[in-house]
């Protein structure tokens, strides 16, 4: 078993040299041992960002615009390219880098003509940017050991190099075959303590042209992890690229995602490993019914094929973000006539009400003392003040009418309004009283001053004022 030492900088190799180094490696039938470099976002991280920054921004308020234009997802996808993984480099940590690269990005960005563009810092507030550094900063990789080998033997079984999900095992297995022919190849990992114990692959293929080796199909690791740790252990650079088959990502040789990477400082961003086909007619079986399909009749999830009416039957997309979802994972609550959901949308849009633990839209539910009760149960349990907002139940004390506005107040507000009107009463009384007693008013005057006063504090419920 070998060992690769991390070189200082990232060197830039040809193309063909990348890819007599990686034939070397299939015939030399040794285990390379790789420790990555310490202090790298993980892909899992970049994701959760992604997320973040979507919910987030789905959810700002921008009263100055009118349906002002916001980034759609490739765009944060070009910026975390641009930013790359290291933590820390020269130009400072990941989000004041993502920051940078967000503005200048978002200058270059294609202005949409019927909305208005809002500046970038109105988008990416200065707490979204605190949230954006705290996720990539809990997800930054320490040291890791990464054993991997490359091989041109394609003989494992499905399963063990986390691949037992691969239609290569099962309705396309004559891909294999296709990949053989063409001088293709295999990255696995196997588990850093037990050495003998397949945990991830993906396949090497090459650009018919230049030869520029692309990985595709990644399992058991995210594919941009195992390219990550081929190239850096290499010392070259990547890039992402469209992959195609024919003009085509199904097909007998399906490509995951209809992209890769392809390795070295190439300019190629599209690819088609232009294979034949060995059995174009007769290329897919359905797995539930065991139907023959033409591809134009095939539909896959998970790499695996299904005709039209077994998809429909056991498969659908969510109503909100389109997800392709079993209909046994399906969440379809009656308040949105049955629609279907998956489960990240569900508990984004709905809630349970904690009086009738009826189902209803988020929206439409109020929150009390941080329970959701939705708008039937509120309206016959609770009641808001109509001074400052707070929710009381109706057969507790409930709210008390103020007499001169008729407005229903709660028992603070009412109080402290009580209390206000009270005092301002007493001082008219106080002042006009204390004039009375220096001769100004008679004793008839005095006598109607205080009747007037109380008259007052009748018609506000508030106490009379005594005398000291």
């Amino acid at each position: 078993m070998r060992t690769m030492e991390l070189k200082e900088t990232t060197q830039v190799i040809p193309a063909l040299k990348i890819e007599d180094q990686l034939i070397s490696l299939a015939r030399s039938h040794e285990k390379i041992t790789f420790e990555n470099p310490v202090g790298l976002v993980s892909e899992s991280g970049i994701q959760a960002i992604l997320y973040y920054l979507t919910s987030a921004l789905e959810l700002l308020d921008l009263p100055q615009y009118e349906n002002p234009q916001m980034p759609p997802k490739n765009f944060w996808r070009v910026v975390f390219q641009e930013v790359g993984f290291d933590w820390v480099t020269k130009q400072g940590t990941w989000p004041k880098r993502f920051m940078k690269v967000a503005k200048n990005q978002w200058k270059l960005f294609p202005t949409c003509s019927d909305c208005p563009k809002p500046d970038i810092k109105e988008l990416i507030t200065q707490p979204i940017v605190s949230e954006v550094g705290s996720i990539a900063s809990r997800n930054v990789e320490q040291c890791r050991k990464f054993i991997y080998d490359v091989t041109s033997c394609f003989n494992w079984k499905a399963g063990d190099f986390g691949d037992d999900g691969s239609c290569f095992w099962g309705t396309n297995k004559q891909a294999k075959d296709m990949l053989s022919d063409a001088h293709f190849l295999a990255l696995r990992f196997y588990h850093a303590e037990r050495p003998t114990e397949g945990i991830a692959r993906c396949w090497i293929g090459w650009e018919p042209d230049t030869k520029t080796p692309v990985l595709f199909n990644g399992y058991g690791m995210e594919l941009i992890r195992q390219v990550r740790v081929l190239a850096t252990s290499m010392g070259v650079m990547y890039r992402k690229v469209l992959l195609q088959n024919n003009g085509s990502c199904g097909g007998m040789l399906y490509i995951n995602g209809g992209n890769g990477f392809a390795l070295g400082d190439t300019e190629v961003t599209s690819v088609d490993f232009d294979l034949s086909d060995p059995e174009k007619e007769s290329t897919y079986e359905c797995v539930h019914c065991g139907d023959a399909l033409d591809e134009d009749d095939t539909f896959f999830v998970d790499d695996t094929c299904y005709c039209s009416d077994c998809h429909s039957e056991l498969y659908t997309d969510c109503s909100h973000c389109g997800q392709t979802m079993a209909r046994d994972d399906v969440y379809s609550p009656d308040c949105a006539d049955n629609a279907s959901y998956c489960s990240r949308c569900h508990d984004r849009l709905f809630g349970t009400c904690s009086c009738c633990d009826e189902t209803g839209w988020m929206d439409d539910m109020a929150e009390v003392e941080d329970r959701f009760i939705c708008s039937c149960c509120f309206e016959s349990h609770y009641e808001k003040c109509d001074n400052c907002g707070k929710v009381v139940k109706k057969d507790d004390d409930g709210l008390k009418e103020w007499g001169e506005s008729g407005e229903d107040l709660c028992e603070d507000c009412w109080t402290t309004i009580a209390e206000i009107k009270h005092m301002d009463i007493l001082n008219f009384f106080r002042v006009a009283y204390a004039e009375a007693l220096d001769g100004n008013y008679s004793s008839e005057e005095q006598d109607y001053l205080r009747q007037e006063t109380n008259d007052l504090l009748d018609q506000a419920n508030l106490d009379k004022w005594e005398d000291a």
